[in-house]
């Protein structure tokens, strides 16, 4: 059965345009995984890459939100936050129940990969305005690959459990998108221009 394995993820290469110097925004996303053709799995999102890509950001949603009650002061940033830290810990303790009960909890990753942990860092030492805008960056750019993982084992996934969190997630991750792009003062700048 052929896999589809996703190419380097849209974090890392957002990750490294953010680290280098000058870098004003996160960039688009270029690759979105090919829809399986009916009858064929072609183009299939295997569950290993599944599950790593989005326990990792969820991972990542969680500790980097973590850090805006010590960063930032502004109120509708940590509103944000903390909605993130709510849906995505509750996302997270669904999928290892799913995990669990399909007999692939071994299959969890226990800390960040090295392109969600230098992101963390840059936001560990960022204060301010300007953690402010790196949040919304990283967060918009984090949705962003979301989505498309989710997008992508919802249609070419083979577990059906997996299947059906990757469609209650989905919708999570889209309210989230909807938030910023309504705009969270003063994220509106940040947002405004990935969305």
């Amino acid at each position: 059965m052929p896999r589809y394995r996703v190419p380097t993820p849209i974090l890392a290469m957002a990750v490294a345009a953010v680290l280098t110097a000058g870098a004003p925004a996160w960039p688009q996303a270029t690759t979105q995984p090919a829809a399986a053709r009916p009858g064929s799995d072609a183009g299939a999102l295997d569950l290993e890459t599944y599950v790593q890509a989005i326990a990792t950001a969820d991972m990542f949603a969680i500790e980097s939100a973590g850090l805006v009650a010590a960063r930032s002061q502004e109120p509708t940033v940590r509103a944000f936050a903390t909605t993130l830290i709510t849906d995505y810990t509750r996302l997270q303790a669904r999928l290892h129940e799913v995990l669990a009960e399909g007999g692939h909890d071994a299959l969890l990753p226990s800390r960040l990969d090295a392109p969600h942990m230098q992101m963390l860092e840059r936001l560990e030492q960022t204060g301010g305005a300007d953690f402010d805008r790196l949040f919304a960056q990283a967060q918009v750019a984090a949705l962003q690959e979301a989505r498309r993982m989710h997008e992508a084992y919802y249609t070419t996934g083979n577990d059906q459990d997996l299947v059906a969190f990757a469609g209650a997630a989905l919708k999570v991750v889209r309210r989230h998108e909807e938030m910023l792009k309504k705009g969270i003062s003063p994220l509106d700048s940040a947002t405004g221009q990935a969305l």
